[in-house]
């Protein structure tokens, strides 16, 4: 039976984005943001305003540039920010250090895929010391998918989409939004992200 009241479509689109959607794009993102940072150094280098990943070659050390220049912004979007401060290691590294200019230059090692993760999400993702893109929530996910230029145009664009129209707007909870047309224009939104990122599943929504 499908909702009568606005309360009932907020309840349900929350239902639809943070748990059955959601789980599908947490599949979805891990391997190709795996094979994506295997392709890259593991090194982050906070320099000044530029968040780099630092070259491994011992010859020529110069920062190779990672934002926004080696990061290919998203279709409808500006250029992609990298949070080098959500990283776990960044001020436990940091605070090693004394206040110089080196201290600015600290390499940062990205260990594993969930810290890569880490990069394309909100800062006070740090707090989440267990934070794994297995349980990432929807904000951090759809985050991941509009900035790591792993994924495809489509997706990215999609989920710039979603995360402005849909999953910000659940989250504000202002319930007598949620009319018909609202409603419908999410699960339609929220479909198409499903099947653009997993196109061989069955009808998640």
């Amino acid at each position: 039976m499908a909702p009568q009241t606005d309360q009932e479509r907020w309840i349900s689109v929350g239902c639809a984005l943070n748990v059955t959607l959601n789980v599908a794009l947490q599949e979805y993102a891990e391997p190709l943001l795996e094979q994506y940072l295997n392709s890259i150094p593991r090194i982050i280098n906070q320099t000044g305003f530029n968040n780099c990943l630092a070259s491994q070659n011992s010859i020529d050390p110069k920062p190779l540039r990672f934002d926004p220049d080696n990061e290919k912004p998203p279709p409808a979007g500006n250029g992609v920010q990298l949070c080098y401060r959500a990283l776990l290691l960044h001020e436990a590294e940091l605070k090693k250090l004394p206040a110089t200019e080196e201290k600015k230059n600290r390499p940062i090692p990205i260990d594993n895929v969930d810290e890569f993760a880490r990069l394309y999400c909100a800062e006070y993702t740090k707090k989440n010391t267990d934070f794994k893109i297995g349980t990432a929530d929807s904000s951090s996910m759809l985050n991941i998918l509009a900035k790591a230029s792993c994924f495809p145009d489509p997706v990215r664009t999609l989920a710039i989409h979603i995360r402005d129209k849909v999953r910000n707007s659940w989250a504000h909870a202002v319930i007598a939004l949620w009319d018909d047309a609202k409603f419908n224009s999410a699960f339609s939104d929220m479909e198409n992200l499903a099947q653009l990122a997993l196109p061989n599943c069955q009808k998640l929504l």
